[in-house]
């Protein structure tokens, strides 16, 4: 399970595994983010079923693969953060 706490949100959002489509989901998450007004996502991974590392690796391939605006930073194994790139140049 993944928390997603945006910003200005006053409770955290929870996403399910991602199950058998999990590259097309993940696709499909990430350009919401694009889409949205928020500059930064945490994903919490405390309760995440599977691998964080895996994850991480999965959600940076998606970005190179669909050319899209948004950086991945890991602080821990468990705490992951997702925002847009105008934000560090």
């Amino acid at each position: 399970m993944i928390i997603i706490t945006p910003r200005l949100a006053a409770q955290p959002i929870w996403i399910e595994p991602w199950g058998r489509r999990g590259r097309k989901a993940i696709q499909k998450f990430l350009l919401s983010v694009c889409e949205s007004e928020t500059d930064i996502i945490r994903l919490d991974l405390t309760r995440y079923a599977r691998s964080p590392r895996t994850l991480v690796g999965d959600l940076r391939k998606t970005i190179a693969r669909c050319k899209l605006p948004l950086y991945i930073a890991q602080r821990d194994q468990y705490y992951v953060y997702i925002f847009r790139k105008e934000l560090v140049e």
